[in-house]
C-alpha cells in the first residue's frame, strides 16, 4: 500500500513539475517602419525653396538600419506617383522611436512650386533589420 501512495504521490509531483514548465518561444527581431506624415511647403518665393517634411515611426521589436527613401509626387490629373531615385537616411531607428526630417530642395520656377504644392505626397521606404 506505502508503494502504491509513493508511486502516486511521485507521479503527481512529476506532473506537477512538467506540466508548470514554460515553453519559451522566441520572437523573432523586426524592424517595422510606418510612414506617419508628409508635408511640402514652400519656404522662399522670391527662390522657389520648398521643404518636404516627414516622419517615420519603427513599431518593431529592432532597430531599421541602412534606411532609404524616395518622395513620390501625384500631380493634379495623373493617376501614377513621378518618383525620385531613393536615397539613404544616414540614421537608424530603434525599436518604438520616433524619426523626423524636412529636406529643402528648389522648384525650377514659381509655375513649377504651385505644381509641387497641389501634388499628392507619397513616401517609400526599404530598410534592414540589425
Amino acid at each position: 500500500m506505502k508503494k502504491i501512495l509513493l508511486l502516486g504521490m511521485l507521479v503527481v509531483l512529476l506532473g506537477a513539475f512538467f506540466g508548470c514548465s514554460e515553453e519559451t518561444t522566441e520572437v523573432p527581431k523586426e524592424a517595422k517602419l510606418e510612414f506617419v506624415s508628409a508635408s511640402v511647403e514652400i519656404t522662399n518665393w522670391d527662390t522657389d525653396e520648398y521643404t518636404v517634411s516627414f516622419t517615420l515611426q519603427n513599431t518593431g521589436n529592432a532597430t531599421a538600419t541602412n534606411i532609404q527613401g524616395r518622395i513620390g509626387f501625384t500631380f493634379e490629373g495623373e493617376t501614377e506617383a513621378t518618383w525620385s531615385p531613393y536615397v539613404p537616411l544616414g540614421v537608424d531607428i530603434t525599436a518604438g522611436s520616433t524619426y523626423s526630417e524636412t529636406m529643402v530642395d528648389y522648384a525650377e520656377d514659381e509655375a513649377e512650386a504651385l505644381i509641387i504644392l497641389a501634388a499628392e505626397i507619397t513616401m517609400e521606404f526599404t530598410w534592414e533589420t540589425e
